[in-house]
């Protein structure tokens, strides 16, 4: 997929070390589930672990800037959990999130005829809230101390996108 100046293209194995030193991250890692160091034998197994699932890395320029995904696709349901990670800090509120995101929403609803995304978010991740808040999506429920799930209908992201297409048209051409 491609748009907005971005690139996502599948993850491979080739992309596993990289993924992994961005997991890694102190900063990354305290807002997830898993927070223990990952392994390089750790990343591969869950490699090759993955189904019902699409991981992208996104790139700008030829540079690898983070992973986006849509994973525990329900296909009855028409349901998915959305995952995002900028790992290269430089591109960290440069908008790329912000594009990627919609690259990655429009390929949920409009390929997959997804119904709704959720995201999993850690209770103490302020920003993760604003920006899911800005994507359309809505508290749902808490899954436990530690993370809420948000969720963004089809619907409601039909709405939001006019306005954040918006927003990366003033980003992209600045």
């Amino acid at each position: 997929m491609a748009g907005i100046g971005l690139i996502l293209t599948p993850l491979s194995e080739a992309d596993l070390e990289q993924v992994r030193q961005w997991r890694n991250d102190e900063q990354t890692a305290r807002y997830m589930e898993f927070r223990n160091e990952i392994s390089p034998e750790d990343q591969k197994l869950w490699f090759l672990s993955l189904k019902n699932a699409h991981y992208f890395i996104i790139t700008t320029d030829s540079v690898p800037v983070g992973l986006i995904d849509l994973k525990k696709i329900d296909e009855i349901k028409k349901t998915a959990e959305s995952g995002l990670l900028i790992g290269n800090k430089k591109f960290v509120g440069t908008g790329i999130a912000l594009g990627a995101s919609v690259l990655l929403l429009d390929y949920a609803f409009e390929r997959l005829k997804l119904e709704a995304v959720t995201a999993k978010i850690s209770t103490d991740n302020n920003e993760a809230e604003k920006y899911n808040r800005l994507l359309g999506f809505k508290p749902e429920k808490s899954l436990n101390d530690r993370f809420n799930e948000w969720v963004l209908t089809r619907a409601a992201y039909q709405i939001t996108r006019k306005q954040l297409i918006r927003l990366l048209i003033g980003n992209h051409e600045k």
